[in-house]
């Protein structure tokens, strides 16, 4: 957006600003590129975009590679001697920045796994089918957890969950998955997208590079088991759906928000908004202002992964999990789930009789 110099004025947008808390996806626009490493014509040419409109106050709104941006943003401007103040205000939905209880976006982000995954293990039971859901976050497995959302539905899945914390071996999920469909008649799985550079050599970002890992898991089940699976990724639907909704997100976002301008007004150097999490019930939170550069560093990747008491073992995540996540998501939708109920035959078994030759 500065590089273009494609600029919202907001004080032109009452409408937007009165529906924007209620807008999934990023209003203002969003980018991939980081700051930090970039040549100096280009770096320069942000200086020149923000000068020519006088801002002098920049907050960054996202998650660890935009927090890299803003230090990176405030030192470029010391370099040169401009007066810049910068500070970051959080949201992500892989839920990974350091120190933070969490962030802003992911509860929405897991209440919409959680209904996919009821939807999808209901399809799995009624089709008798092995069924693998494939979930964003990278190496941080806190959306793919969130996945055990799914049981306060009233249904028994999803039966398996790897987080890319577990560092679960093919032959594992193999075995794992025949014993779930041996018992069951069908099993459901939910998979880290993490699993892709372990499985398949590609990049931790999965899901923006095509179909490698769906393919090796669906080599591996025909090869080991004889298994046929339907393999499902949530794709980027996960960070904007329209249907899934957190009150508490759109609540926290809009205080993160302020505190980030208040800070920002206060403070001279770079500072991020953290939320530290008091009591789970009745949930309560404290947002404090804390230094950008001890929560990024410009050109090294900082992610906080799962802590190990949530990991049971590979596939499993432990009940205290929901605590964590309940007070973070949106309501779960209810569901009927029918267990066949076996009595004593009335007739004898079916057999299919072969069809006579034309």
């Amino acid at each position: 957006g500065l590089l273009d110099e494609q600029l919202i004025d907001m004080r032109k947008a009452d409408l937007v600003m009165k529906c924007i808390g209620n807008t999934p996806s990023s209003a203002f626009g969003t980018s991939r590129m980081e700051l930090h490493g970039q040549p100096d014509h280009v770096i320069d040419r942000i200086f020149a975009v923000l000068q020519a409109h006088d801002i002098t106050h920049v907050i960054t709104n996202g998650g660890g590679d935009t927090a890299e941006t803003a230090l990176t943003l405030y030192r470029e401007a010391q370099k040169r001697g401009i007066p810049l103040k910068v500070a970051h205000a959080p949201k992500t939905i892989d839920n990974d920045l350091p120190r933070t209880d969490h962030s802003p976006g992911f509860g929405t982000a897991a209440t919409d796994v959680a209904h996919r995954a009821i939807g999808n293990y209901l399809d799995a039971k009624a089709s008798r089918h092995v069924k693998i859901d494939i979930v964003m976050g990278r190496v941080a497995g806190w959306l793919t957890a969130s996945a055990l959302l799914a049981r306060d539905s009233g249904i028994d899945g999803p039966h398996l969950i790897y987080v890319g914390e577990h560092n679960a071996e093919l032959a594992t999920i193999l075995n794992d998955v025949e014993k779930q469909r041996t018992r069951y008649g069908f099993a459901h799985v939910v998979l880290s997208e993490a699993y892709g550079q372990t499985f398949a050599g590609r990049d931790k970002t999965e899901l923006s590079s095509g179909s490698a890992l769906e393919q090796t898991l669906e080599q591996a089940f025909i090869k080991h088991l004889n298994v046929k699976i339907r393999v499902e990724k949530y794709g980027y639907s996960q960070r904007s759906s329209v249907l899934a909704h957190s009150p508490r997100d759109s609540e926290e976002a809009k205080e993160v928000g302020r505190k980030a301008v208040e800070h920002l007004l206060k403070c001279g150097v770079p500072t991020t908004v953290l939320i530290h999490r008091l009591s789970n019930n009745p949930y309560r939170a404290h947002l404090e202002s804390f230094p950008l550069d001890r929560v990024a560093t410009p050109g090294q990747k900082k992610e906080s992964l799962m802590p190990h008491y949530y990991l049971g073992p590979p596939g499993v995540i432990d009940d205290s999990f929901l605590e964590y996540v309940r007070p973070l998501a949106g309501k779960i939708k209810k569901v009927l789930s029918l267990t066949p109920v076996f009595v004593l035959p009335k007739l004898p078994i079916y057999e299919p009789q072969p069809q006579a030759s034309a």
